[in-house]
């Protein structure tokens, strides 16, 4: 028999629970506008790679959920994109 979980590299029990946790909370600023992306939602130094979601929100209240946000972010991209590479939007 082979042990599977936690694995022969895991040292201590904390590595095991962060290897296996999973946050009910929503991810945001990670990869914030002005860090990590510029203002068109773009990767700064990597052509033709966009982030739109929470993660490029700064920082959110607890309270809130990203999903309005995240729709304005998509919104915002889209017109990017438009702009930079032409043609309408088809619905």
């Amino acid at each position: 028999m082979v042990e599977a979980l936690p694995g022969a590299d895991v040292a201590i029990a904390g590595d095991v629970v962060r290897a296996a946790s999973v946050s009910g909370l929503h991810y945001v600023g990670g990869a914030t506008v002005g860090r990590v992306l510029d203002g068109s939602l773009r990767v700064k130094g990597v052509d033709g790679l966009y982030v739109v979601d929470a993660s490029t929100i700064p920082s959110m209240p607890q309270s809130a959920g990203p999903m309005s946000s995240v729709y304005m972010l998509a919104e915002h991209a889209v017109d990017a994109l438009i702009r930079r590479y032409g043609g309408e939007c088809q619905e």
